[in-house]
């Protein structure tokens, strides 16, 4: 008889050698695959806090470089604006073509009675003012600045032929101008051969023939009369400026009973426009505090002067920046203030013992000294400003080591409140960049 073989198989002994060797190699490419993720989620973030700094300080610097573009001055010089009773009106460091507000209050409103635009507490904000978005345009031959007596009107043609084989292109402006329902832009204008004389004037719809795409001429109202909107706010950025050169024409008074003086002649048109920069409060779940803060850096367009935002509105830039903060470097060629005349120091000097202001903590004694000679001669200027932002993660790593956020230019994380350094925040990653930009636009 024959007999059946034993059956073939695997022994208990062998089953667990495998089911061990199996699960250690499962545990091991889980614990990759989890490295990889949390690797890749890192990257991601890294490269979000890379691409807001550059959106930011893209944004920021290049239209810094262009402050002034048109004509506008730094400011007005202290003794000359109180002489014409505007106080500090444009003097430093709330200048025409650059001002700032330093560390401002938490939940201040920018909306310009719009929509509120709360600021996150112990921010700066920046104001730039000039020719951004449209071409200066010339023309030729200059003309006289007169305004109509009583109306404070007059109107300017401009033209494609500015000179023997020039032309320009009036489209940009005709196109900004151009819109339904209208409205009352700030015109700036200005003498080619004595820069210094300019005028801020305020465009009337009703008075101007700005013609279809393509034609030739356009003729612009403009006015400083009291039928203006904003004509006494644009009008005051004028006040206390020095026509050089004998070249102040028509005085003018104000509809808030102020006077200025006018160029005599006019040979430079643009479009005035104003933008400020600042950190604007939204959270993560929209409208709910209680939610983490994810600021947004935001670029606004006002009529300039006025503090009325522009019907172009607000922008948001960038996502996640909790912090703009500007340090100012002036040269101001006066003695007495413990620096060589023209020699611009860095940080780490006592207050009143350098030129760049609010470039450590509590650095606004030197305001009073600078404040007081800054543009009070043609040698005076803004030289640069150094521009930072902070980024934050749009999420919290529980095993990232968060570094404590001390001092930014002159903003002080741990000796104010902050909650930026406590709680789930010191699980962010942040990233802090600066920007030198220097103002060559400004005389």
């Amino acid at each position: 008889m024959r007999r059946n073989p034993p059956s073939a198989g695997f022994s208990l002994a062998e089953l667990m050698v495998t089911l061990v060797v199996m699960a250690v190699a499962v545990v091991g490419a889980l614990t990759f695959f989890d490295m990889s993720t949390r690797l890749a989620r890192s990257q991601v973030q890294v490269a979000g806090l890379q691409v807001s700094q550059r959106v930011s300080q893209h944004e920021i610097a290049r239209m810094a470089a262009m402050a002034g573009v048109g004509g506008l001055p730094e400011g007005i010089p202290p003794a000359v604006a109180q002489a014409a009773g505007i106080g500090t009106a444009g003097v430093f460091p709330n200048g025409l073509a650059v001002a700032m507000d330093n560390n401002v209050a938490e939940d201040t409103d920018l909306g310009g009675g719009g929509p509120a635009l709360l600021t996150v507490g112990d921010t700066d904000v920046l104001t730039l003012r000039g020719v951004f978005t449209t071409p200066v345009y010339h023309i030729e031959p200059q003309v006289p600045l007169t305004l109509g007596p009583g109306t404070g009107n007059m109107v300017v043609t401009l033209s494609t032929v500015v000179d023997v084989g020039v032309t320009q292109d009036l489209d940009p402006l005709r196109r900004a101008l151009d819109v339904s329902p209208p409205r009352t832009e700030a015109i700036i204008v200005y003498d080619r051969y004595n820069p210094d004389a300019f005028a801020v004037l305020e465009y009337v719809p009703g008075n101007s023939v700005l013609g279809a795409l393509g034609a030739p001429t356009m003729t612009i109202g403009l006015t400083l009369g009291p039928g203006g909107t904003y004509s006494n706010q644009y009008g005051q950025m004028a006040l206390g400026t020095t026509l050089l050169q004998g070249a102040a024409g028509q005085a003018w008074t104000l509809p808030g009973g102020l006077t200025v003086q006018l160029p005599e002649e006019i040979g430079a048109i643009g479009l005035l426009e104003e933008y400020r920069f600042f950190v604007r409060k939204e959270y993560e779940l929209p409208g709910v505090p209680e939610s983490r803060l994810a600021p947004v850096l935001t670029r606004a367009r006002y009529y300039p002067g006025t503090g009325v935002i522009h019907p172009a509105g607000a922008l948001a830039l960038a996502d996640n920046v909790i912090d703009l903060q500007l340090a100012l470097a002036v040269d101001q060629p006066v003695a007495g203030v413990g620096i060589p005349d023209g020699q611009i120091l860095e940080i780490g000097l006592a207050a009143d013992d350098d030129e760049i202001l609010y470039n450590f903590a509590g650095d606004d004694d030197g305001l009073a000294s600078i404040g007081t000679s800054i543009w009070a001669s043609p040698a005076s200027r803004l030289r640069f400003l150094r521009i930072s932002t902070v980024v934050q993660g749009d999420r919290t790593d529980p095993t990232f080591p968060g570094a404590v956020v001390d001092v930014v230019e002159d903003h002080d994380y741990v000796a104010s409140p902050s909650i930026f350094n406590a709680g789930g925040y010191a699980k962010i990653r942040k990233r802090l960049v600066s920007t030198t930009v220097e103002t060559r636009n400004l005389p």
